[in-house]
């Protein structure tokens, strides 16, 4: 019951996929002897244990959780033969953000596909359903917009096109919910839904990939494509000045609450705002007949969206899970800065570009226990190495370019070597406010910027650990 009750208070909170009255009637009626029909509430507890012990084994790596990843794994087949049910759809969304939060994006697409069939099927994207009441039909409106919310992230972080396109979402959550859901208040009276800014930022997101990458039909006209790119920017701005800057939390408060909370949710719309920034901007270098002139706004705002996303480590608590998943996130952002360092060796901003990389690396060794299974950590240092060694070329007075201030273990956020400049200049990147200062000597003629696809950041996580004994569905349930 332990278990439950943490999953309740903090990822079933902030990501609500089950009703806890629900599930708790489902696990009295197992304990009696008596369990619900179907498989669903078998899935969803475990998928609860799944998150709780995963939680747990961050600090001590029993890797209890597998068994009961496995265990709800093995319970898919036998839901495709039953009519949908929110208890099935939630776990199966809920195992969706366990392999997002893993990075393993493939493996969350395909089950996100089979939620999505059933979300469509049990027609949870329209309010028509006079049998339930309001609330359940809410709970079930909810469950259609995570899905949407998940569909389009993993549409730009693979390049697909959505499971779920615009024509079914026939509205957005209110802004103002009765039982206050997704809702965070902030300094300055600011009050923030994030919910509602999820799917608004998801819409975003559809646009920016059918208007830009999914085009049908002839190649886009450079003209017709800067007025998109600048047309979305725009957009993106809009949405961007509607939310409150990113906040610390306070030094006291604990590690799950609802301050941190709060920091959480908006640490993810900053991320996913920086995201889309690359996204719309790096379209541009998919045009061959660009000239480098034309393209330096958009490279300038490219490499200013992975500092901004970089920085964000700078605001959590080092020893909370939150951080790993924001690290895996930010772990696309590296490349970008790679790049830039390359062709600007010779710049004061490629040694800031360099120490942004490290952080990344020292956060990986300080906090990921995994780290030497993890691709991207492997990758980002065989790109720091090689960084290190250009700009300490390029700077014959530099001793020891690969030699950066250590990554100090504070509980309330860090910044780079010492300083916080990166974090309070966070920036917002709108196309008129970019500097272009440094960038004369910039060529862009041997880099694919992106262009291959959108973020190119699939499956950067940890592999699934292939030897781990397979459960059987029907495995008692260790409620604690």
């Amino acid at each position: 019951m332990e278990c439950m009750s943490d999953f309740f208070l903090t990822l079933n909170h902030d990501i609500k996929v089950f009703e806890e009255t629900e599930v708790r009637a489902a696990v009295q009626s197992y304990i009696y002897g008596q369990p619900p029909p179907g498989s669903g509430w078998k899935m969803a507890l475990n998928v609860i244990l799944l998150h709780s012990l995963r939680k747990r084994d961050w600090t001590n790596q029993t890797g209890e959780y597998e068994k009961y990843l496995h265990n709800a794994l093995g319970l898919i087949p036998i839901a495709i033969l039953q009519t949908p049910d929110p208890l099935t759809i939630g776990a199966l969304l809920s195992l969706t953000t366990y392999f997002v939060f893993t990075a393993e994006n493939h493996v969350a697409l395909s089950i996100l596909a089979i939620a999505v069939q059933f979300v469509l099927l049990a027609g949870y994207h329209h309010s028509d359903h006079p049998t339930l009441t309001p609330a359940e039909t809410l709970h079930r409106r909810r469950l259609f917009w995570q899905a949407y919310v998940l569909d389009h992230d993993l549409m730009l972080r693979i390049g697909k096109p959505p499971l779920i396109t615009d024509d079914f979402l026939l509205d957005i959550p209110e802004e103002y919910p009765q039982d206050g859901y997704g809702m965070f208040f902030y300094p300055g009276d600011v009050i923030l839904n994030y919910f509602r800014q999820q799917v608004r930022l998801s819409q975003i997101q559809g646009q920016i990939c059918s208007r830009l990458y999914f085009r049908s039909g002839r190649a886009a006209s450079t003209s017709t494509l800067d007025g998109e790119i600048a047309s979305l920017d725009a957009e993106l701005q809009e949405w961007r000045d509607s939310i409150p800057e990113m906040i610390r939390p306070e030094p006291s408060s604990g590690l799950i609450d609802a301050d941190y909370s709060r920091m959480m949710s908006l640490s993810v719309l900053h991320f996913v705002y920086f995201q889309l920034v690359v996204a719309v901007h790096s379209a541009a270098f998919r045009v061959l007949d660009q000239d480098v002139e034309s393209l330096r706004p958009s490279v300038g705002i490219c490499v200013n969206a992975a500092r901004g996303a970089i920085s964000l480590l700078n605001y959590h608590q080092l020893q909370h899970p939150f951080t790993i998943y924001l690290l895996y996130q930010v772990a696309w952002c590296v490349d970008i800065l790679f790049v830039n360092i390359l062709e600007n060796k010779t710049s004061a901003q490629s040694l800031q570009d360099l120490e942004l990389i490290k952080m990344v690396l020292k956060f990986f060794e300080g906090y990921d226990m995994n780290h030497q299974r993890v691709a991207s950590y492997h990758i980002i240092k065989a790109l720091y190495e090689v960084a290190s060694s250009v700009v300490g070329g390029a700077r014959p007075g530099l001793t020891d370019a690969a030699t950066l201030p250590e990554l100090p273990r504070s509980s309330v956020g860090m910044s780079v070597g010492g300083s916080s400049d990166l974090v309070d200049s966070m920036p917002t990147l709108s196309m008129s406010d970019i500097d272009l200062d440094g960038w004369e000597e910039i060529s862009l003629g041997s880099h694919d910027w992106l262009s291959a696809g959108f973020l190119q950041m699939a499956d950067w996580g940890p592999p699934m650990n292939s030897g781990t004994k397979l459960e059987q569905p029907d495995e008692e349930f260790g409620l604690t």
